[in-house]
């Protein structure tokens, strides 16, 4: 049985002008998988995003949604995949309440099940107190929030987020993952689109990392922090003028971070033996925190995006 939802084969974008927006990607999304797709802006993650749902053609290439041409069969997008896109206006004047409903509606449920769906979602989502605002008049998070809640209308198989959680508080975002991986425990296939990839490291079961229109990695979280070697960072908090304590060979290994922080970048087994230099040179008084943590899969990004 196939099990690829997504099946991108050597899509390529060019424009009239010479400008190649992506450039012979492969790309394989597996069902039940939370991909993430980052890079920085400009990238090319939108446009590969648009490809994959029939709304871009390609220069060259294809691309299989559970084995049909997106371009020649389209019919299963809009009733089987939830995008949501970086900015939307299309509920500017519905109520949040509106959104959900209408949606459900346009993805061919019928009045009573869009309404239940809708009732359900405001509970689920928590946002009773605004569903008779109008979306215009709310503030971004809460604009985000109903987006992301109307596109689970008629519940989709698989799910592209693009920047889910722009304009969200820290309260809304937790909300936003937990219901997100409760959908994935539950079959729904996701692929997030962004560059926050602190966010979501702990979150996807696959990535790729994208730059200048072409995916530079591919593989699962684990996978690609097996390509970072055994260093790991040491983070050192001391009061004013405290580092000039430290021996001649220490302070050039040392980058400040701001007036009171610095951090050095060391191979993990002389972790010890610099944390006991650092506690025995500097004052107990002078010394305000010091931490020690593995390189994370943003200072890998960070290396290989330029």
């Amino acid at each position: 049985m196939d099990t690829a939802v997504f099946d991108v084969q050597h899509i390529s974008k060019r424009y009239g002008d010479g400008l190649t927006a992506n450039d012979d990607l492969l790309l394989t999304i597996g069902r039940g998988k939370i991909w993430g797709l980052f890079g920085p802006n400009g990238a090319g993650k939108t446009t590969l995003v648009r490809q994959m749902l029939g709304l871009l053609k390609p220069t060259g290439g294809q691309v299989l949604f559970h084995g049909r041409d997106v371009l020649t069969q389209p019919q299963n997008i809009s009733t089987q995949i939830g995008y949501l896109p970086q900015s939307s206006s299309a509920f500017y004047d519905f109520t949040a309440q509106e959104s959900l409903y209408f949606t459900g509606r346009l993805r061919g449920m019928t009045h009573s099940a869009a309404q239940a769906q809708t009732e359900q979602f405001i509970a689920t989502w928590e946002f009773e107190h605004i569903r008779k605002k109008v979306f215009r008049r709310l503030s971004g998070g809460q604009q985000r929030l109903v987006q992301l809640a109307a596109i689970l209308m008629g519940d989709p198989q698989a799910l592209v987020l693009d920047e889910p959680t722009n304009h969200m508080d820290p309260a809304y975002r937790r909300m936003v993952w937990g219901h997100l991986q409760r959908l994935n425990a539950q079959g729904v296939t996701i692929l997030l689109v962004t560059h926050h990839i602190l966010e979501v490291q702990n979150i996807v079961t696959d990535m790729a990392i994208m730059d200048g229109g072409r995916i530079l990695v591919q593989g699962t979280p684990d996978h690609l922090r097996a390509q970072l070697d055994d260093r790991v960072h040491l983070d050192l908090s001391v009061t004013d003028g405290a580092i000039q304590h430290l021996q001649d060979d220490i302070r050039p290994m040392l980058e400040q971070v701001d007036a009171l922080r610095w951090r050095m970048t060391i191979p993990q087994q002389q972790a010890n033996g610099i944390i006991g230099r650092i506690t025995n040179s500097i004052p107990s008084g002078d010394l305000i925190d010091l931490h020690l943590h593995h390189i994370s899969l943003e200072d890998y990004y960070l290396s290989i995006v330029k």
